[in-house]
């Protein structure tokens, strides 16, 4: 059996190359650090397109936002701490997101009702 100490120096690693890259895509992380062959589907892929369960997505997929007025700087704000009202008003009026991010914010409405 591998030994469980590797992880962490590992996951380490990934944290200081994404803190020093925090706008590369998830894909794009892992190609350019070597640890990923380069492929235009890991390129691109997002954060939200790996499957996880959603209490670890609403923890770390984050929806731009310039406030309820649109007159604010932009904002990056995890899905956790949007308003179901927020939420329900991407949901209805921005289809041109992936379905993969349409289903963590259907999936986020479900979360919080239980």
């Amino acid at each position: 059996m591998r030994s469980k100490k590797r992880i962490k120096p590992f996951l380490k690693y990934i944290e200081k190359m994404w803190v020093e890259h925090p706008d590369e895509r998830f894909g794009q992380l892992l190609i350019n650090a070597g640890l990923l062959e380069d492929s235009i589907t890991s390129w691109n892929a997002e954060i939200s397109d790996y499957p996880m369960p959603h209490e670890v997505m609403r923890e770390i997929q984050t929806w731009g936002t310039y406030g309820k007025l649109g007159k604010n700087k932009l904002k990056e704000v995890f899905i956790k701490d949007l308003e179901i009202s927020h939420i329900k008003k991407i949901i209805e009026t921005q289809k041109h997101n992936s379905k993969e991010l349409m289903n963590i914010l259907k999936n986020e409405i479900k979360y919080r009702k239980k």
